[in-house]
Parts: C-alpha cells; structure tokens; sequence
C-alpha cells in the first residue's frame, strides 16, 4: 500500500457524541477533522438522536455533499441522507461553544452546520409546524 492510498483511504472526520449523564439535555454530535480536508472550511452537528443515529445522519451528509459537489448553505435540504423521502436540512449553528474538539483543531471561529432532522410530517425544528418537542432537538 501507498502513502497516496493509505491517505485516500483514511476517514474524512472523526464523529464526537456528548451526552449528559443524568439526561437533563439531548445529546449531541459533532465532527472533528472536516475543516482541515481541502476543500472544506466547515464541521457538521446534529442534536437529540443517538449516537449510531448521528454518525449515520453526519456520514449520510457528508457523502451526499461531496458526490454532489456542495457546500454547506443556510437552508440547503439533502435528499439522500434518510429513508423514505425525507430530507435534511441544513443551519449555521449559533451557539458552537460545546463543540470543543473541532475549535482546538480548526480554530475557534470554524462554522459549524447543524443538521436538522424532520418529524414524521417532514417538518423541521424552528418551522412553524414542527411538531416534536423542540428541546428533543434544540436548534444550536
């Protein structure tokens, strides 16, 4: 094996799960390691699902951006992350604070997209309809 294939074939990101031990908040999801991949100036998060969960929906995200040559945008809706015609959608994440490991490898100030799941109408948190428990999901 090369040094080009032994790169090629090394992961994108490194997924972290937070979660609160005595379950008073949502956990939450964040990578490490996209801003620092050419081409990418950016992590992506997600709140409120479970960790194999997340790393499925990050992973989900991350492959569609890159086989459609996209780049994270406000409101951008991705439509082969999840089953049965649902989408993503993306947000610039607010509040970045928690996401510790991604601001000690790409600086404080790394835009951080969150990825915001539907609930079973297709609506997402923050929409007028959404109709979940907006604290499953807080919007970061």
């Amino acid at each position: 094996m090369s040094l080009s294939s032994d790169i090629a074939a090394a992961p994108k990101h490194i997924t972290h799960h937070v979660f609160d031990a005595d379950g008073l908040k949502p956990p939450f999801s964040y990578t490490s390691g996209l801003a620092a991949r050419p081409g990418r100036a950016y992590e992506l998060s997600v709140t409120g699902l479970p960790g194999q969960w997340a790393h499925a929906v990050i992973n989900g995200v991350v492959d569609q951006l890159d086989a459609d040559h996209l780049e994270p945008a406000e409101g951008l809706e991705l439509d082969n992350v999840l089953r049965d015609g649902y989408l993503v959608r993306l947000r610039r994440a607010v509040d970045t604070s928690e996401c510790t490991r991604a601001q000690l490898l790409a600086g404080p100030d790394v835009p951080v997209w969150q990825i915001l799941v539907p609930d079973k109408w297709g609506f997402f948190p923050g929409d007028k309809h959404y109709s979940d428990d907006p604290d499953a999901q807080p919007l970061m």
